[in-house]
């Protein structure tokens, strides 16, 4: 799928297609990291073929695609007036404050963030988790806004409405556009690992058209 969203273009995949057989978008090149539920930010200003080992990009360029991979994890397509960024963040990532890092790292560059995508992915109805990830998580994570505790000592988390903490406490201004699908609950349409233990991927692409000052 393809679509226009101010100055940026975004991409995805849907079933059947695995995010490895895109190759290129549009005749455009791909960016894609080896993806390791990191906090690692890279900034791409040039194609390259050579392994990036991160979990979100950001880029300058309208020359290529950048481009995560997920399952069950939050994509983030992050629409700037100069940059683009694309990040994966699951419990882990969040965990690190990934989203948090990656809107600083392009306000560094001078960017003004004006909008941020969300891809499909596992609702906070599906996602069920241990005591174990609520506490990798800092104390004020730790209520029911988050993590809804179940009657056998397991939770239910949110990551919709992590990032949404994470993208507000760094500028409340920020609009955020909802796919409104979910990996787990439209699995006709997404890979979840949760629901398919499966290892293909959905992908999730953005690319700069041009930059506006």
């Amino acid at each position: 799928m393809l679509k226009v969203i101010d100055n940026a273009e975004i991409f995805w995949t849907q079933k059947p297609i695995d995010a490895s057989q895109i190759k290129k978008i549009n005749n455009y090149n791909i960016v894609l990291p080896n993806q390791t539920h990191s906090d690692v930010i890279e900034l791409v200003s040039s194609y390259t073929s050579s392994s990036i080992y991160a979990d979100a990009l950001i880029s300058p360029s309208p020359d290529f695609f950048i481009a995560i991979k997920t399952a069950d994890c939050l994509p983030l397509l992050v629409i700037g007036d100069t940059m683009v960024g694309a990040i994966h963040a699951g419990w882990k990532g969040l965990s690190k404050n990934i989203i948090y890092k990656t809107l600083e790292k392009m306000d560094d560059y001078g960017c003004n963030i004006k909008k941020i995508f969300v891809g499909a992915h596992i609702c906070k109805n599906c996602y069920e988790v241990g005591e174990e990830v609520l506490k990798a998580f800092p104390e004020y994570y730790r209520n029911e806004k988050f993590f809804r505790k179940l009657s056998w000592g397991n939770y239910l988390m949110d990551l919709f409405e992590i990032a949404k903490y994470q993208i507000e406490l760094f500028n409340p201004n920020i609009k955020v556009e909802h796919i409104n699908l979910y990996t787990c609950c439209n699995n006709n349409l997404f890979y979840s690992y949760r629901k398919d233990k499966t290892y293909k991927r959905n992908l999730w692409a953005i690319r700069l058209i041009r930059k506006e000052f």
